[in-house]
């Protein structure tokens, strides 16, 4: 897990308060500095202050894959940002659409803290997957 002194920043942007709550205390307990976001406008402000974003796929009026997809149209920062979708959505074909859209994993809700942990120490500094290859 991350320590004091090289604290991941890490956006959590989830249209739920309690879903964004609970993420950043669990961040918080293992060192990493949680940035709760509630809009893209809001998001747009802070990604280039992010290492790695946690994303809900349902974003009340807006859809997380969209999201993604804009962000990595918009290069730069946005566009190696490392994403993590979170959702409480099954489909054998989530794993193919989430990499279309750009994002580099999953996690399904309701999910562990060691799971969090480990796909947040899996992505941290790295850019995401190379989809047009």
């Amino acid at each position: 897990m991350a320590d004091e002194e090289s604290s991941l920043r890490i956006g959590v942007f989830d249209d739920s308060n309690t879903a964004r709550m609970v993420t950043q205390r669990l961040l918080t307990r293992a060192g990493y500095q949680a940035f709760l976001v509630e809009s893209v406008s809001q998001l747009l402000q802070v990604i280039e202050q992010l290492d790695l974003l946690l994303m809900d796929l349902s974003l009340g009026d807006e859809d997380g894959r969209e999201v993604a997809r804009t962000l990595r149209q918009r290069g730069g920062a946005a566009a190696r940002l490392p994403l993590i979708a979170v959702t409480a959505f099954a489909d054998p074909q989530l794993k193919n659409e989430l990499q279309e859209a750009g994002f580099a994993d999953y996690l399904h809700k309701p999910f562990r803290p060691q799971e969090l942990y480990d796909k947040i120490e899996r992505w941290a500094n790295l850019s995401p997957p190379d989809l047009a290859g």
